[in-house]
């Protein structure tokens, strides 16, 4: 399911983004994993790789050798039974996302983006197939296109499991208009403003 809080700045989108998040943690023990995506010019897969860091127990200034070594660690933990080159292949796809490009470096970067959204769809799937996996994405407006694309394959992908995301946005943008709603489910919501009595 993806789920869009639509509305103005300021009003409140984050905060019911936070409330859901938390339900669903205390009520259905779920993952909550978090990503923010950032205005042109920075890095397009941000939200993504805060998400990989999230489920991982990474942090942001760690090296490639020591993100290597947790996301092997984790990897390997969750795809109990993987052969070790299909681990391997899976965080090298995954480090990608974190900005370690490595071994992928000298792969064609049309196949280095596939190879690492199949990472990253393999790491959300392990996570979803134990719990329910709650994604959310502060600022979908700002949303490079591999990035939806990224999140179109992910909610057919993990339709059979529980996996939701819940995007904030701005009214006037539509980035969900580029993912196919009929695969992933789309629930659109408009954030108006409390009323007196509400906020009383």
């Amino acid at each position: 399911q993806l789920v869009v809080l639509s509305g103005d700045a300021g009003i409140g989108k984050s905060r019911l983004a936070g409330e859901i998040a938390s339900y669903a943690h205390l009520t259905h023990d779920a993952k909550v994993l978090s990503g923010h995506c950032v205005p042109y010019g920075a890095d397009v897969w941000w939200p993504i790789a805060e998400a990989i860091r999230g489920a991982c127990g990474l942090n942001a200034d760690d090296s490639a050798p020591a993100a290597r070594k947790k996301l092997t660690e984790v990897v390997s933990a969750r795809a109990a039974g993987a052969a070790a080159d299909e681990v391997t292949r899976v965080v090298n796809g995954l480090l990608y996302l974190l900005g370690h490009v490595g071994d992928l470096a000298d792969v064609d970067p049309g196949r280095a983006r596939d190879d690492s959204a199949r990472s990253a769809r393999i790491l959300f799937q392990h996570i979803a197939r134990e719990k329910p996996l709650v994604m959310v994405l502060a600022d979908l407006q700002w949303a490079d296109e591999l990035v939806l694309h990224m999140l179109e394959r992910l909610l057919m992908r993990l339709r059979t499991l529980a996996f939701i995301v819940v995007a904030t946005a701005l009214p006037d943008a539509r980035p969900h208009a580029l993912i196919d709603a009929a695969r992933g489910n789309l629930a659109l919501v408009g954030i108006e403003p409390l009323d007196e009595l509400a906020v009383r």
